[in-house]
């Protein structure tokens, strides 16, 4: 189907792209965000794959809402690789929708495609009011916008957020700055992980759709406070050893620490899941483990939000030690 929208000018794309990876020193560092794609290796699963490293971060929120739109709304269709399309869709939309509304200016969503022919490339975008219309124009344009991933996604982001300095949302490596990451989540550039925002170091404001998880140092220096700790629906993005993974549980009793045995879905962007088996106890229980010096690294994120919790690795779709390496 034809690309919607108006052509985006040389100026605007120096802003959309080139600022955006200005900071990365390394070319190839530069590549893999310009190929990396939104993959689902396997149709019949909704987890996505990794393919290039440095974009994990947003693959990992997209992830993070893909599985919460499948587990708690319950989104189906008839065909399964149609599922996984029409989760993708939401996901991305909900994500540019985020950064539009904490938009001063008023809050219009644009979502930035780039189409192909044999000489050239050209970047359209689209601008929506609402999300129900933003939906729509990602899904005329789905093929577009998923033969690049990840950059017109970023690019549709930052051109809905806009005022404000995109520099500084990459790491000098090519990796997802914490600043990007909470613009994903939250629809704000955030600086620290705290609750509520001062004008020195804005944190987040209210309590986001999906959760965030660090190691412990990370969440002792940008000060984790329970609004990315308690989503609404327990699935969290976990954050470890500059890589970014999913872990998510369909049990709610989770999100009130009822003592309990609960079963998580660990998704390191592999395209294939994990399972843990968590065990909450009482406040007295104490895990005295290193989990930090590990292969099961992830549980020492878990234990920020649950510190009075043991966790065990169960056999998933792929080996564990394979899996759970960060």
């Amino acid at each position: 189907m034809a690309v919607m929208g108006t052509l985006v000018t040389n100026d605007e794309k120096m802003t959309l792209y080139y600022l955006f990876l200005s900071r990365i020193r390394c070319e190839e560092d530069k590549v893999a965000w310009y190929n990396e794609t939104f993959t689902f290796p396997d149709k019949n699963l909704p987890f996505l794959k990794q393919t290039y490293d440095g974009p994990c971060g947003v693959l990992a929120v997209v992830q993070a809402r893909i599985i919460k739109a499948y587990c708690q709304d319950g989104i189906r269709e008839s065909v399964v690789s149609d599922t996984n399309k029409i989760l993708l869709i939401l996901a991305l939309a909900k994500t540019i929708w985020l950064a539009a509304q904490s938009n001063h200016s008023g809050g219009t969503a644009e979502a930035v495609f780039f189409s192909t022919n044999s000489s050239s490339e050209h970047w359209h975008r689209s601008v929506a009011t609402s999300l129900t219309e933003l939906v729509d124009i990602i899904r005329t344009n789905q093929k577009d916008m998923s033969q690049y991933g990840v950059l017109p996604f970023i690019c549709s982001v930052i051109a809905s957020k806009g005022g404000m300095e995109w520099s500084n949302l990459l790491t000098e490596r090519g990796d997802c700055d914490q600043t990007l990451v909470n613009l994903l989540i939250s629809g704000r550039a955030a600086l620290t992980l705290a609750d509520g925002s001062n004008p020195d170091f804005p944190g987040i404001h209210e309590q986001t759709d999906i959760g965030f998880l660090p190691t412990p140092d990370v969440a002792m220096e940008l000060q984790l406070g329970s609004y990315l700790k308690n989503p609404p629906y327990p699935v969290w993005v976990i954050n470890r050893a500059a890589h970014y993974s999913v872990v998510c549980c369909e049990d709610a009793g989770l999100l009130q620490d009822k003592p309990g045995i609960y079963t998580l879905c660990y998704l390191r962007l592999s395209g294939r899941s994990a399972l843990l088996k968590m065990t909450l106890y009482g406040e007295r229980y104490n895990d005295d483990r290193d989990w930090s010096q590990t292969r099961y690294g992830v549980v020492e994120c878990l234990k920020v939000r649950w510190p009075s919790c043991s966790i065990d690795v169960v056999q998933g779709d792929e080996k564990p030690h394979q899996e759970i390496e960060n």
